[in-house]
This record gives structure tokens, C-alpha cells and sequence, in this order.
């Protein structure tokens, strides 16, 4: 977003209501107009309804394409159109998973989407779709690079690169009555490595000599996370508590709690289910918590598998297990974190909004 405003002398949004309402710094820019629905389901009525104010765009720039819809199947812009892809196995019918789930009625009901899947003919719908298009966008340089990316190449030769992190907040470490350690993002066993990140805890939390306050900055959305998260509670002490929340956390107190933050810890799986596919952190995907991780320049562990740019590394220590994990929590926790900032900020500044933008306009003769 950032971005387009940098390189735009205008932007119109069109989004829903729950959006905007996260949007809360951008919501009176004097370069945007907005265009809100309540609800994705209204989306195609929506779209036809502002078909002028979308033939008068320059470009168009399609963030989430309603999934599997027949409507965007068949839809043609009348202006130049970009479409970003965020999970590519999804949207080239790569790597159905047929893993037994957790439970019997999971694996019962992962079957029935994959029949559905197969039934409703969803995978020509998604390819006749790409011809309405013409461009597809990649937000990371190791997705569009992956060797084995290559099904789009057939509908879309030449690819955009367009990275979404950027750098906006400037933070520096403050004196808080507690270590702050924040894992942003939804708190899910599907996405998160909470088993590793359990095990390294319960080793360092009888060790603690200083104040920590473990944050999980996402809604917990189901009982058995709720459960699995609950056990870091059992543990709590004079030098340990740990902080969830059970209900939506708006975007201005996500930032609040980030600004706080002393370090992260990105705790990722190297794959996650998604739908009924398999997607590949770092690889098919992009996890968010690395855009927030560069947003707001924040000392951070992550798994040694997860590709970063070289420039960003200085913010970043690696783990490979448990053991190397508690290893990286206690030496962060003693770690000079404004040091640390410092030593990543020249390759913090390649993400500004500035920079970002020169390299969106040289890589893609924008």
C-alpha cells in the first residue's frame, strides 16, 4: 500500500468494511478513495456495481481473489490487471494433501473439500480466470525464484515482483517492568510450531532471572489451541506470564503491543494446510509475521529453513530445534536489542517505502 502511494497520484480501495476498519492510519489519506462492502459474499454484485470507477483506474491490483469463484472465473477488467498470488500450490492445483487428520471427522471432512474440489471443477475456474489478467504478482523474490514454481509460466512468462514489507516504524528498545516477547499472528498448530516453542520454555522458565512476558498476538479461534496454549499458564511465576487473547485484536492494538515489543519469536512450521493444499513457508508462501518482523525492525527468531534476504539477517537469530531455540531465547533476553537494531538498520532502509518503490519501478519497468 505504502508503496502504490509513493508511485500514485491517486488510489482507490476496494475492500470490505472489516478491512478498512484495520486500515485505521490510512483511512483519511488525502490520495485514497474508498469503496466498502460488508461482506465477500456480496462481492461480485459489488464489483459490477463500480465497474466505471474501475474502467477509469491506470492499473488495477487484485490482493485476494474470492476463492474458487466462478463469477472471477469468467469477469474481465476493463482496465490493465494485476492478480497477487499468495499461496501458489493453492492456485495451481499443486500438493493436495490426503494426510489422515487429527481426528476421524477432520479427515472425513478434509475428503468431502477434496471431492468437492474435484466435483466442482475449481481448478479450471482458478485457470479460467488467468486470462482475464494480465499480469500475475509475486510478494517475495524466493516464491517467484523457487525451481519449482513453474506452472505459471505457461499463463504468465513475465511475472511481477512486488514485495509488501516495508519498513515504516522507527522502535528502539524501552524500559519495560518485563521482557516483552511477542509471537505475532494467530496462534495456530496449523501455521505455528507451539510444540517446539513448549519444550523450549518449559527448560528456560525454571532459569529465569529476569521478568518475561510471553505474548501470543492473535485470536485464539479454536478449543484445542486454546488448550495448547493454556499449558505455558501452568507454568507461571514471579519471572514468567504469559499473555492470549479469545476475541479479534484490532490492528491499533496489535500495534500498540508491537511497539512494546522487546523481540519476537517467529515460531513457523515449514508447511501448513491450506484448504486442501499443502503450502511451504518461504518457498509457496509468505508468513506475515516477516512483514511485520521488517515493519516495525524488530530483533526476531526463526527457523534456519525460512529465506531471508542478506540484508536482513543482522535483525534475525536462527534456530534449528528445541534446544537451539532456548539457547537463542536466553541470549536475546541478555542482548543488547537497540545494538542489534542498529546493526540491522542499513538493511532495514533497503525496505523503506523509498527504496521499495525504485525497486518495483527497475525490476518491472513499472
Amino acid at each position: 500500500m505504502l508503496t502504490m502511494l509513493h508511485l500514485s497520484n491517486f488510489i482507490k480501495i476496494f475492500t470490505l468494511k472489516q478491512n478498512y476498519d484495520q486500515l485505521y492510519d490510512l483511512q483519511d489519506h488525502a490520495k485514497i478513495q474508498w469503496f466498502i462492502t460488508e461482506s465477500q459474499s456480496t462481492s461480485a454484485a459489488f464489483i459490477k456495481s463500480h465497474t466505471n470507477n474501475l474502467k477509469s483506474c491506470s492499473l488495477l491490483i487484485v490482493i485476494t481473489l474470492p476463492s474458487h469463484s466462478l463469477f472471477f472465473s469468467s469477469y474481465k477488467f476493463q482496465a490493465k490487471s494485476w492478480l497477487v498470488i499468495h499461496n501458489y500450490n493453492t492456485h495451481f492445483n499443486k500438493e493436495i494433501s490426503y494426510k489422515f487428520r487429527d481426528s476421524f471427522w477432520d479427515t472425513i471432512k478434509q475428503y468431502i473439500k477434496i471431492l468437492k474440489y474435484r466435483l466442482e471443477y475449481k481448478h479450471e475456474q482458478i485457470i479460467s480466470s488467468y486470462k482475464n489478467y494480465d499480469n500475475i504478482v509475486f510478494p517475495s523474490a524466493f516464491v517467484l525464484n523457487n525451481p519449482q514454481n513453474k506452472d505459471h509460466l505457461q499463463y504468465f512468462p513475465k511475472p511481477i515482483l512486488f514485495d509488501f514489507a516495508i519498513h515504516e516504524k522507527e522502535i528502539f528498545r524501552k524500559k519495560n517492568d518485563r521482557i516483552k516477547i511477542v509471537i505475532p499472528g494467530t496462534p495456530s498448530q496449523n501455521t505455528k510450531d507451539i510444540q517446539t516453542l513448549w519444550e523450549a520454555f518449559k527448560y528456560i522458565i525454571p532459569t529465569l532471572k529476569k521478568p518475561v512476558e510471553l505474548i501470543f498476538l492473535g485470536q485464539l479461534k479454536s478449543r484445542k489451541n486454546i488448550t495448547y496454549i493454556s499449558r505455558f499458564k501452568k507454568f507461571e511465576n514471579e519471572f514468567f506470564c504469559i499473555r492470549y487473547f479469545l476475541s479479534f485484536l484490532p490492528q491499533i492494538e496489535f500495534d500498540a503491543h508491537m511497539m512494546h515489543a522487546d523481540f519476537l519469536i517467529l515460531p513457523l512450521k515449514r508447511s501448513m494446510l491450506h484448504g486442501i493444499f499443502i503450502e511451504y513457508f518461504g518457498q509457496t508462501t509468505v508468513s506475515g509475521s516477516i512483514s511485520d518482523m521488517i515493519k516495525y525492525g524488530i530483533p526476531s527468531l526463526l527457523p534456519d529453513f525460512y529465506p531471508l534476504e542478506k540484508n536482513i539477517e543482522p535483525l534475525v537469530k536462527r534456530y534449528s530445534n528445541e534446544t537451539s531455540l532456548s539457547v537463542g531465547i536466553i541470549y536475546t533476553i541478555e542482548a543488547d536489542l537497540n545494538l542489534i537494531k542498529n546493526n540491522a538498520m542499513l538493511g532495514l532502509v533497503e525496505y523503506s517505502t523509498t527504496k521499495m518503490s525504485q525497486k518495483l519501478l527497475t525490476q518491472n519497468n513499472f
